[in-house]
């Protein structure tokens, strides 16, 4: 992996991980309520993060959550929020070419972004691996999506529980009979505990 320079502490810095489109709920189709709702929470996390002091919001920049997050944080920052989206590539050519709609919303959230960087100089089979858990390694915080489906996410779930990072996995609060977001708090990661 090539050495990273992050422009700052981990302490403010708060990372994603979550699932592409195709395997969230509802295969991720954002008119569903349950993926507004996601989405909803998803910002709220944020704002609850940057009411504990986290300033820099990094992203992976995956179509799916990651890019949900990103443009969540600067909805955020356009509404008036001192906060940032840093942007973290698994190698610098990912852009989502092959789906158009993808690639748009892509391009203009990494053209905003406060920082970017790879961690790979061009696509390698470890690449994915690398940046997720660099994302982590660079933050003290992760807000996530993960309900048991194994992948990166898991991989990446398991590596910041590991480090002992604290965050909020949205798969155990988007629960029409759990707490309402504001009512979370910024806790050590669990892993989703499937419901018999």
């Amino acid at each position: 992996m090539n050495s990273l320079i992050f422009p700052d502490t981990p302490y403010t810095v708060c990372t994603f991980t979550g699932y592409r489109p195709e395997k969230m709920p509802h295969g991720g189709e954002e008119s569903e309520p349950y993926i507004r709702e996601i989405k909803l929470a998803l910002r709220q996390s944020i704002e609850l993060a940057y009411e504990y002091g986290f300033r820099h919001f990094l992203s992976g920049m995956a179509r799916g959550f990651d890019l949900w997050a990103a443009e969540s944080v600067l909805q955020l920052q356009d509404a008036g929020l001192k906060l940032d989206l840093w942007a973290l590539l698994p190698y610098p050519e990912m852009d989502h070419r092959g789906e158009p709609e993808w690639h748009e919303r892509f391009l203009y959230a990494h053209s905003r972004a406060a920082w970017s960087g790879s961690v790979e100089p061009r696509y390698t089979a470890w690449c994915h691996q690398s940046r997720d858990k660099a994302l982590i390694d660079a933050s003290s915080a992760v807000i996530s999506y993960f309900d048991g489906t194994p992948g990166g996410t898991e991989y990446t779930i398991r590596y910041a529980q590991k480090l002992g990072r604290c965050g909020i996995n949205l798969a155990n609060t988007v629960r029409p009979y759990l707490p309402h977001i504001s009512e979370v708090r910024l806790k050590p990661l669990h892993m989703h505990e499937k419901k018999l």
